[in-house]
């Protein structure tokens, strides 16, 4: 895995590399999920849209709000 060294503009943006972002599928207006981790930033691409979600969580007997937000999480991501 390559590493890259990349500079944050002056509105807070971060160029992916183009090999990236191919390899990822990321095209314009791609939408990704950035979360703070205790080591860095993790971006996770987001493949799917809220209303494709509908009636998914009704056979995992989901409880509370911090389960549906772990699955949700896992549904985004792609896992």
């Amino acid at each position: 895995m390559k590493a890259y060294v990349k500079k944050v503009g002056a509105r807070g943006e971060v160029v992916i590399p183009k090999s990236i972002r191919n390899e990822k599928g990321l095209e314009t207006n791609s939408r990704l999920e950035i979360i703070p981790t205790k080591n860095g930033i993790l971006m996770i691409p987001i493949r799917k849209k809220v209303s494709e979600l509908a009636g998914l969580f009704g056979d995992l007997g989901v409880k509370n709000v911090d389960e549906l937000d772990a699955i949700t999480h896992e549904l985004l991501a792609g896992i």
